[in-house]
């Protein structure tokens, strides 16, 4: 089940971020165990998730845990969906994270890979990154969960 690229407005109606909190600008690639999302999002003065002007590299959590989400939607069969299903992150574990800012210098867009790497009761475990130009500005481990029984 590999797929191509998707665009924001499909992922986007996969999971149910709005607004300015649409921070993906699609998927690169996907299979069933993982998932490539590029972002340029971290640039817009207008982001969120600033504060007092800065992007945090603990932002990348956000980043990582919309990618996820997008690939948990992904595992569903279409016909299955009437709305997004929601999926929650139950914790994240072994963080590294880049000492910086998010958006620190001229960094270019972001990549945001994650990979599923066990199924649990109600949920998956992945190992997420979040790189820029080959900089590793976040990366770990996160449990997320589904209200549903998870497959």
């Amino acid at each position: 089940m590999l797929s191509g690229c998707i665009s924001a407005a499909e992922a986007y109606r996969r999971i149910p971020h709005d607004g300015a909190m649409r921070l993906l600008d699609g998927v690169v690639s996907w299979d069933a165990a993982a998932i490539r999302c590029s972002a340029t999002s971290h640039t817009d003065p207008a982001n969120p998730l600033r504060d007092n002007g800065v992007l945090s590299c603990v932002h990348a959590l956000e980043y990582a845990a919309q990618a996820v989400a997008l690939h948990a939607s992904l595992q569903q069969d279409d016909r299955e969906r009437t709305s997004p299903e929601l999926v929650y992150v139950a914790s994240f574990r072994a963080v590294e994270m880049h000492s910086g800012a998010l958006d620190e210098g001229e960094r270019g867009s972001l990549d945001i890979d994650a990979r599923r790497v066990a199924i649990v009761p109600n949920g998956w475990n992945y190992e997420f990154s979040v790189t820029s130009e080959a900089l590793v500005l976040a990366r770990g481990k996160m449990v997320v969960v589904a209200p549903e029984a998870a497959s």
